[in-house]
């Protein structure tokens, strides 16, 4: 998908990732929590129906404060 997004880029056509409601969910659960972990310098991304680390392993939001 990372190479179709580049080969469309300046074309009226564009991508969006489609989520099961499951994943969506589990996506808007933690986006908050993903948001104020950026501005500390953490870097999340959304794969795989779950929040990863920058090695792909899952984030453990168990270990944060809330």
């Amino acid at each position: 998908m990372k190479n179709a997004r580049e080969a469309l880029n300046g074309e009226e056509y564009y991508i969006v990732d489609d989520l099961t409601k499951v994943d969506l969910a589990e996506k808007k659960k933690w986006s908050g929590k993903v948001s104020e972990l950026y501005s500390s310098g953490v870097r999340l991304r959304f794969s795989g129906g779950c929040w990863r680390q920058s090695n792909g392993k899952p984030f453990d939001f168990s270990q944060t404060q809330s």
